[in-house]
């Protein structure tokens, strides 16, 4: 008898070992877990700043520009030391082979040649020999040539504080073949601007443009430098 409640003892001793330790197994994991339930979630803070890190955020387009056919039109005059500003309307029709890239063929079909204060200046002086002096001026006639146009950046403004006017800008070169009254000159240019979207297919355009001409003063045929400023519009079909 006395075995057998030693025996007993035993048993119910190894099991409450088994069972203290089992207690103190699933405590500790109740511990570990609320120590981690009250420490910020570093994983989820170091997961979203990484797909922060990454993300971009870029703007809806205006419009798809891209395989249209161009139709635009600009009103400029140019800014030099010349005796004279030159005023022109242009038509140029072209194609867009992508958002970003454009080329057109541009048509000056005439010039308006308004004199300065310079030419004035000179008329009244009197030549030694009698007569009047006088600047002799190739004025021109019409131009044609070509552009490239390449607009990698777009955003928009704002128009007061309900409306959004979405924009691009854009880098420009050509060349032309500028007709004067008894001869004829090349004229390379560089120039940028912006354009300012209307709706779905047409905007308005503004440029600043750095010629680099063929001018012909006084029977001397050399280039010269000259800025211009263009305005106008463009439509997409």
């Amino acid at each position: 008898m006395h075995q057998k409640s030693v025996a007993l003892l035993k048993a119910i001793g190894g099991q409450s070992s088994y069972l203290a330790l089992a207690l103190a197994i699933l405590c500790s994991l109740n511990a570990f877990a609320v120590d981690k339930a009250l420490q910020p979630p570093k994983e989820v803070n170091e997961y979203q700043s990484a797909v922060l890190k990454d993300m971009g955020v870029v703007q809806r387009k205006a419009m798809n520009k891209g395989e249209r056919f161009i139709l635009a039109t600009n009103f400029s005059f140019d800014f030099s030391d010349g005796p004279y500003t030159n005023y022109y309307l242009q038509l140029s029709p072209g194609y867009a082979f992508s958002d970003f890239w454009e080329v057109t063929l541009h048509y000056a079909p005439f010039f308006i040649s308004n004199p300065r204060s310079i030419v004035t200046k000179v008329e009244n002086l009197d030549l030694l020999g009698g007569g009047k002096a006088s600047i002799l001026y190739n004025k021109p006639k019409y131009a044609l040539g070509a552009e490239i146009v390449w607009a990698p950046m777009y955003g928009k403004d704002s128009l007061g504080i309900n409306h959004l006017v979405r924009s691009d800008t854009f880098f420009k070169g050509g060349f032309s073949r500028v007709t004067y009254t008894d001869d004829s000159g090349m004229r390379y240019f560089f120039g940028f601007g912006k354009t300012y979207f209307l709706g779905s297919s047409a905007g308005f355009r503004a440029s600043v443009v750095l010629n680099y001409v063929q001018t012909i003063v006084d029977n001397q045929k050399k280039f010269a430098f000259q800025a211009a400023l263009e305005l106008g519009g463009i439509y997409y079909f």
